[in-house]
């Protein structure tokens, strides 16, 4: 606009200059350079048609490096694009998952047995297991078979010393480990004429039976409406306030009911937590957000030995010195549970140990 004041309308430049608020350098630019332009899309073409899986950064670093040209990464990036050479980012794929089916409730025993297996280790070392069998309506335990290896025979075996004095199941809940799946299991269910009631794959929650807290949990709150409602109590009371309290918090409450990861009761670990929320304002010698989230990682891992009954200084000092030449794959032996039944026994000292002996 400057450039056709002063064509057509006679204006000087500094004029022009000051009516548009432009300096008179940017009136007097001339583009520079334009003529490599062509070069640089030349060079770009042939690297991408060369190397089809090289995207702008590997492009710009051989240009840079390797060809030895000082092109800015903004004008080569800018050309680029307008070669439309964007390699496309290939969208992630959405897995289906399936709604987990809700437990139908027994109305009577011998309705629905439960079989898992649970998992232990000796303080030689070995592992064993437990077969455990459970009647889904009064959660009442019918047999426990322990050994160090339970194959499908001997998960029949312990099913068929049950059923001679409690009586045949008309269907038995499991999930989908080898011991259950084995053509040995199936042949015998069909052969009693019993169900076997798979759980979803992914769903080890199906096959831990809740009902039976949920009508208490249903009871209590029926009780907290009731409290509420009588008359005399004022809102300013500490009984209307604890009720109000449990009954605004029900969700939260009834957690438990749908999650066995979550425990009805978790005070130890607010208790063993509250060191790291109370100290974050003294923590300021962290100096940037990045130490502080450091220190907050640290200070986890301490309470989490703590509850598992571990010295917090040994199994430091031991991890520091392995995760280095501990395999990627199996590093969840690290963590503090696990850790404490592989390495507890035989941890790695540092020299401040020898000396303090």
């Amino acid at each position: 606009m400057a450039k056709q004041a002063v064509a057509t309308r006679g204006t000087g430049i500094r004029q022009a200059c000051v009516d548009f608020a432009i300096s008179e350098t940017c009136y007097r630019y001339q583009p520079k350079l334009s003529d490599e332009n062509g070069l640089i899309a030349d060079c770009l073409m042939r690297l991408t048609y060369n190397q089809k899986n090289w995207g702008f950064g590997l492009c710009f670093l051989h240009l840079r490096n390797v060809k030895g040209h000082a092109w800015n990464h903004k004008r080569v990036y800018r050309i680029y694009r307008e070669l439309e050479l964007n390699l496309r980012i290939k969208p992630r794929k959405r897995l289906v998952r399936e709604r987990p089916q809700p437990l139908a409730a027994p109305e009577a025993i011998n309705q629905m047995w439960s079989m898992d297996f649970m998992h232990d280790q000796l303080s030689d070392g070995r592992n064993f297991r437990l077969f455990n069998v459970l009647d889904d309506f009064n959660r009442e335990g019918l047999g426990i078979e322990v050994d160090l290896s339970l194959p499908a025979a001997r998960v029949i075996r312990s099913l068929d010393r049950i059923i001679e004095w409690r009586g045949k199941p008309a269907a038995i809940r499991c999930d989908n480990g080898p011991e259950y799946i084995s053509g040995a299991l199936q042949q015998w269910a069909e052969q009693h004429g019993i169900k076997l009631d798979y759980i979803q794959p992914g769903n080890p929650q199906q096959n831990a039976y809740i009902e039976r807290s949920k009508p208490r949990t249903e009871l209590f709150f029926d009780w907290i409406d009731e409290q509420l409602q009588r008359q005399g109590l004022l809102p300013s009371n500490p009984f209307t306030k604890a009720l109000a309290y449990a009954r605004e918090r029900r969700l939260g409450l009834e957690v438990f009911l749908g999650d066995l990861d979550v425990p009805i009761d978790t005070n130890h670990l607010e208790r063993a937590l509250r060191a790291i929320p109370m100290g974050r304002k003294s923590w300021l010698f962290c100096w940037t957000e990045l130490g502080a989230r450091h220190v907050g990682i640290v200070q986890s891992l301490i309470v989490t030995c703590r509850l598992h009954g571990i010295d917090p200084y040994t199994y430091l000092v031991d991890v520091l010195q392995r995760v280095g030449q501990h395999p990627a794959t199996r590093v969840a032996e690290l963590t503090p549970r696990q850790w404490k039944q592989h390495f507890a026994d035989n941890p790695l000292r540092s020299d401040l140990h020898t000396i303090q002996r």
